[in-house]
């Protein structure tokens, strides 16, 4: 046995998963669209040992968490569902706020809908790394059983 393929038995014993979670917030205008970014930030990031066995299940668990609590989404489920393209290599939810950073009331709409009121779309983007190495959205797909979600 290589000294490559030891190290390589050695580090799928165990996997240390990491999720950073990215929100960038924009300026939206009902008329001239999204103007001028306001801020990005970190608000969440989260370190967790799995191994081979219980890998899927601490993904799902992990990003569920993030969107339900966190971010105040919903499920995993729900972004597959809902999700119409992936355009980015990672997960990324978009929801609309207000200056508040909360879910805009249907008055507040109707206001931005004139002019009258700023809104902001905030991005919420889902990085996974595993063992050190970012994992793009088609191998995590095919880790947390996507087309199994619902």
């Amino acid at each position: 046995m290589t000294a490559l393929q030891e190290l390589n038995n050695l580090i799928t014993k165990e996997y240390t998963i990491e999720v950073n979670l990215l929100k960038t917030s924009i300026l939206d205008s009902y008329i001239e669209g999204e103007l001028d970014k306001s801020y990005d930030y970190r608000p969440y990031k989260t370190i967790k040992r799995s191994s081979p066995k219980s890998i899927k299940q601490d993904l799902r668990s992990t990003l569920n968490f993030l969107m339900k609590d966190i971010v105040e989404y919903g499920s995993l489920e729900k972004y597959y569902k809902e999700s119409f393209e992936d355009t980015d290599d990672s997960i990324v939810i978009l929801m609309q706020q207000n200056g508040d950073r909360e879910k805009p009331t249907d008055e507040e709409i109707k206001l931005w809908k004139s002019g009258e009121y700023d809104l902001y779309n905030s991005y919420y983007r889902f990085d996974v790394i595993i063992n050190g190495a970012r994992v793009g959205l088609k191998l995590l797909n095919k880790l947390i059983g996507a087309c199994n979600l619902d």
